[in-house]
């Protein structure tokens, strides 16, 4: 699971700005891979792969205010040219079911973030990059974590701290541009 989960730790500028580089484009991401050395080499080669799926969840991405939760997964799975379906197991798996008919305006803080994660997964990615993830609970975490292992998903995320309990390999960006 280690070499699975990576997270970016530094200074909270130099995270975002890492982040947000290799989710700019496949390119970007494929050369951050390759400045790691060879203990990234299975997934840069998995990145290369013009055939494999990068799914991006940043803190600014606008979900629409006045659409409920399921209003927004599910226009956001028809833009994704997904299968309905794929937004309902999304809302189960990132705990937004009892939420569904909650207007995303009204939500948390926590809770809008979880919804723009969950919008990452429409496409069912093979690769997701994250932004400062606002995971919430322990139970969610080692839930999710246990999901994306079962589907052979790799994450890269950026975070200041780190998740109890959670099997990640860090990466300390202290110093990159």
């Amino acid at each position: 699971m280690k070499e699975r989960m990576i997270q970016l730790r530094g200074q909270e500028g130099q995270r975002r700005e890492i982040v947000r580089s290799i989710a700019d484009s496949r390119e970007h991401l494929v050369d951050w891979l390759e400045s790691r050395g060879p203990d990234f080499a299975q997934l840069r080669e998995k990145a290369r792969s013009s055939s494999v799926s990068v799914g991006v969840g940043l803190l600014d991405d606008k979900l629409y205010e006045n659409l409920t939760v399921m209003e927004n997964l599910n226009l956001f799975a028809r833009l994704s040219d997904v299968c309905p379906s794929s937004a309902d197991a999304v809302s189960e798996m990132f705990g937004m079911a009892k939420y569904r008919e909650d207007l995303f305006g009204k939500l948390s803080e926590n809770l809008r973030h979880r919804l723009q994660l969950a919008v990452s997964m429409l496409p069912s990615p093979e690769i997701v990059i994250w932004e400062e993830p606002d995971f919430g609970d322990s139970e969610f975490v080692n839930r999710l974590f246990d999901w994306l292992e079962e589907n052979e998903i790799h994450l890269i995320f950026s975070a200041e701290e780190s998740l109890d309990g959670a099997a990640c390999r860090v990466v300390d960006i202290e110093g990159e541009n």
